[in-house]
């Protein structure tokens, strides 16, 4: 059967199942971050409720070492933080970021057209029918 004989109604059915589809593929994605970010919380909250039980258990003496070794920890924490920033290692490193970056565009405009190519394809299909539609029907009625 050739596409300027397809009827209205074929073409309708691809437009609402590409629709659906691409429907389906944006609800999907946020609710998968939805239950995702859920799990992450109700973990977070536990190791929370935890950690609070732990220190309402402790002596003051042992909250005072635990303030200590946190303490003494950020401060070696920073220290290490300043001579990375110091070294050669951290123009290397900006530098790896910065060509990730410009790969990282390309990777975008891949994924749109990866994304965007079945309603591009629908659309232009639609198009080639609607012509070939019209002038099958400028011959009849001519």
């Amino acid at each position: 059967m050739a596409l300027r004989d397809w009827p209205v109604r074929r073409m309708q059915r691809l437009w609402v199942g590409t629709t659906v589809l691409y429907g389906l593929f944006f609800l999907l994605g946020p609710v998968q971050n939805y239950r995702e970010r859920r799990i992450v919380e109700r973990q977070q909250a536990e190791d929370r409720a935890r950690a609070d039980s732990a220190w309402a258990a402790m002596s003051p003496a042992q909250q005072a070492k635990a303030d200590s070794l946190k303490d003494s920890l950020r401060v070696m924490l920073g220290g290490l933080r300043q001579a990375f920033e110091s070294t050669a290692s951290t123009s290397e490193f900006r530098q790896s970021v910065a060509a990730f970056g410009d790969g990282l565009w390309r990777a975008v405009l891949i994924a749109y057209a990866i994304i965007l190519t079945p309603a591009l394809i629908l659309a232009v299909l639609t198009g080639v029918w609607w012509v070939q539609r019209r002038g099958v029907a400028a011959e009849v009625g001519a």
